[in-house]
């Protein structure tokens, strides 16, 4: 009888150890996609920083200039850490808005295959 007992703690045990072990995957992940967001949306201000005019900035920076960043820094392995299938897109707001309004979401697969989002959003000026 008190083997039985046994068994079925260490099984109970052995899944709580296993559920943990998900719930800190999918939390390294989002950490990692959030960073990710920061990445972009520091270079992003980097670039308004550096331009002439934050006015125009979205029409000669495009978000796409970014999105493909993102993917050229992946496929060389440097700056991001690729998380499955992750894909970064990046919006603006009204062009010619000072502040200019950025969204970056980051977009992912967890290893269930479940597909998981992130997204920040904040207003960039120049100093």
């Amino acid at each position: 009888m008190s083997a039985a007992v046994f068994a079925a703690v260490i099984v109970a045990l052995l899944g709580a150890l296993v559920a943990a072990a998900a719930v800190a995957e999918e939390s390294r992940q989002l950490t990692q996609a959030v960073q990710d967001a920061r990445t972009v949306l520091e270079r992003i201000r980097d670039d308004v920083q550096a331009s002439t005019d934050i006015t125009t900035f979205a029409a000669t920076s495009p978000a796409s200039t970014y999105e493909a960043w993102v993917s050229d820094q992946q496929a060389a392995g440097t700056e991001f850490t690729a998380l499955t299938g992750e894909t970064v897109t990046v919006t603006y707001g009204a062009a010619g808005s000072d502040p200019l309004p950025v969204t970056v979401t980051v977009n992912w697969e967890e290893r269930s295959g479940r597909a998981r989002s992130t997204t920040l959003h904040t207003e960039v000026t120049r100093r």
